[in-house]
């Protein structure tokens, strides 16, 4: 077993919390809601999951995948840049409402788990790399 500093930092965010994962109803098969809990709080949000690597048996692939949705939430220009980083209709007002609450569910889990940050790049994870094989264990 390889040590890595990112499979790390993302069970630090575990420790000491009661945290659940729950895939919602699938409207597309990549792009679906999640409920997360973390203790008593809970949070519906839309993750990006090409690869399927969503599974409530593995809860540090499901935290990243959360954690690599409220990225790039974080960092979007605006709603349309956000739009078309996941392919959405930006005329769909569910996205325009959604988006919006994105703010306050950003700011309530950074409250509960201090810094947001997926730990792992996009880049290695598309690539796969071996940081990747360890988080999907």
């Amino acid at each position: 077993m390889n040590d890595y500093p990112e499979i790390a930092k993302l069970r630090s965010f575990l420790d000491g919390r009661k945290v659940r994962f729950k895939k919602l109803k699938k409207d597309d098969p990549y792009f679906f809601p999640v409920q997360l809990k973390i203790n008593q709080h809970q949070w519906k949000i839309y993750i990006d999951d090409e690869y399927e690597d969503f599974n409530s048996a593995k809860p540090l692939s499901c935290l990243y995948l959360i954690l690599l949705a409220l990225d790039t939430y974080e960092y979007a220009e605006d709603y349309l840049d956000w739009c078309n980083q996941y392919n959405l209709d930006a005329a769909n007002m569910k996205w325009l409402d959604y988006f919006k609450e994105l703010d306050k569910i950003y700011h309530e889990i950074e409250d509960v788990l201090g810094e947001i940050d997926p730990c792992i790049s996009d880049y290695d994870y598309t690539l796969r790399t071996g940081v990747v094989d360890e988080l999907l264990k």
